[in-house]
């Protein structure tokens, strides 16, 4: 903008000067001698005055065309939110809602239920193959201090389990059975827990921060105690239907171990 503004300025002020150059000639050719002088001095005021007036003139061209300018981008700048508010919500409607397909379950591998945990390196589901659990009884077994990060779990039973200082970070774990489990002190982050059932299961200073708790998670008589959660799902827990009761192994009462208020 600077730029063209002094372009329009410069053009002005040449286009004055030579102007004033040919009042000069005009002046000289009927004037001679001692008179030759003052006709240049003479000249030398105009040209001045012109080339000031027409840099002024200059500067006003360009101050109304930047304000003409200003108005169109004004304009538009204005239309801009209405072309969004109209236009948006129909590209994004109109975009197809990205899903995520499991592979099937291998049905045929002996050894599919027999967890074992990742090794060092492999932490929060960076691991080659998944751990596939699904359909699986894991019924009274112990994978304390296991690194089962990214397992999926669904549809899986694993009553009496024992996941004491288990990492499960990601794991996938809709319509999982676990009732009466021990996740004391395990890493149960972004877990997805809908419509699994976790009665009477111990969460004792567990992190399940992110994780998925729908209305169809039971969670009836869970010991909540100290556990992190964040605010968010701390909110949405506080609201599940099947909060309430009492743990029967600690006997710490479910809604006041999470900090939930009393239901009216």
């Amino acid at each position: 903008m600077l730029t063209f503004a002094g372009t329009c300025m410069l053009r002005g002020f040449e286009g004055t000067l030579s102007f004033a150059q040919r009042c000069c000639k005009q002046h000289l050719t009927h004037e001679r001698g001692q008179r030759r002088a003052l006709s240049i001095d003479r000249c030398r005021v105009p040209a001045m005055l012109l080339a000031f007036s027409a840099v002024q003139a200059g500067s006003d061209a360009c101050n109304e065309r930047k304000r003409d300018w200003l108005r169109t981008v004004g304009s538009g700048a204005c239309l801009l939110p209405v072309l969004l508010a109209t236009l948006l919500p129909v590209e994004l409607s109109a975009a197809p809602s990205p899903t995520f397909k499991l592979p099937p379950v291998d049905m045929t591998d002996p050894n599919r239920c027999k967890l074992s945990s990742s090794t060092i390196g492999q932490a929060n589901a960076a691991r080659d193959k998944f751990i596939d659990a699904r359909f699986c009884d894991l019924r009274g077994q112990d994978f304390s201090g296991y690194d089962l990060s990214g397992v999926l779990l669904e549809g899986a039973t694993a009553d009496e389990a024992r996941f004491k200082s288990t990492q499960l970070s990601k794991a996938y774990a809709p319509r999982f059975t676990c009732r009466k489990c021990d996740f004391e002190d395990a890493v149960v982050d972004r877990v997805n827990f809908e419509d699994a059932d976790l009665t009477g299961s111990v969460f004792k200073n567990a992190v399940l921060s992110d994780s998925v708790f729908n209305e169809g998670t039971v969670v009836r008589d869970v010991d909540f105690t100290d556990v992190y959660v964040g605010e968010y799902g701390l909110k949405r827990l506080c609201k599940n239907p099947h909060l309430d009761g009492e743990n029967p192994i600690t006997g710490a009462p479910t809604r006041a171990s999470l900090g939930c208020r009393p239901r009216d």
